[in-house]
């Protein structure tokens, strides 16, 4: 392929067959027919774990919840209050 007249190829695989086989065979995505084929040096599979990958790993999560009631904190918009955001 030259870089002023790219063609469209397209090409299907999994993991497990990357694994067997390190490449694609690529087909010309307008006719179908043989384009070429795509080879791999090295490819990786990284996993990022989610938060319920975690729990069915058997981590545990503890969970503290307060609420202050105190009357004398002040109201939140008061920059002198205990409450002030900011």
């Amino acid at each position: 392929m030259l870089a002023n007249n790219i063609e469209m190829s397209s090409g299907i695989t999994s993991v497990k067959e990357l694994r067997e086989k390190p490449e694609i065979t690529l087909l010309d995505a307008k006719t179908g027919d043989f384009a070429g084929i795509f080879n791999f040096n090295d490819f990786r599979v990284v996993e990022n774990p989610n938060f319920v990958d975690y729990l069915r790993s058997g981590w545990q999560v503890s969970l503290s919840v307060a609420i202050d009631f105190t009357a004398s904190n002040g109201q939140a918009s008061d920059p002198a209050s205990l409450h002030s955001i900011g």
